[in-house]
């Protein structure tokens, strides 16, 4: 219990330190968190969750494994964010309102990063659940987060699964070990 205790201190400490860099302007690799089932994945998750609202980072949460569409609900829930910040009414451009669904995840992300750049804020997505995603969707994702990273944009994720996750990765993203930093729990 001791070393799982130490381990989840040891996480919540480094998940800290990447939302301040986050905040501060410099994103760093999105993190994905992995392991067998009931063994505190999310726990974890909504421990980062309080960080990143302690942090003060927009955030959003979003469980893989009940979204029916998930590149919609999830753009919806970044638009939420920025709606429930005050951001989309008072700092951005007419041509940078969040919200506009471009039916490219890619774009929107570029986009809701663009605004939250100029913002000096950053967004931290919480996916729980990711081996449930199709293929598309998260080949979709990880080639949004390789945008908004080559970009600079202060936008990152920190997600969890079971270990088929690698895999699927392995499948759906060549760049996979550059974007994401993997931690086994």
């Amino acid at each position: 219990m001791k070393d799982e205790t130490t381990c989840m201190m040891r996480y919540l400490s480094q998940a800290k330190n990447d939302l301040t860099s986050l905040k501060n302007g410099f994103p760093p690799r999105s993190v994905l968190y992995y392991g067998a089932k009931s063994i505190g994945k999310i726990a974890l998750l909504h421990q980062i969750e309080l960080l990143a609202e302690q942090v003060g980072i927009l955030h959003c949460y979003l469980d893989a494994a009940t979204a029916t569409d998930f590149t919609k609900q999830l753009v919806t829930q970044i638009a939420l964010c920025f709606q429930n910040s005050g951001i989309a009414k008072t700092e951005t451009k007419p041509d940078h309102i969040p919200g506009v669904d471009t039916a490219d995840l890619t774009e929107d992300m570029v986009l809701y990063g663009q605004v939250a750049a100029q913002t000096k804020q950053g967004i931290c997505l919480l996916i729980d659940e990711m081996q449930a995603l199709r293929s598309e969707d998260l080949k979709g994702l990880t080639m949004a987060l390789h945008r908004c990273n080559q970009l600079r944009l202060p936008v990152m994720l920190f997600g969890v699964g079971e270990p088929v996750l690698l895999k699927m990765l392995g499948k759906t993203c060549s760049y996979a070990e550059r974007l994401f930093s993997f931690e086994k729990l």
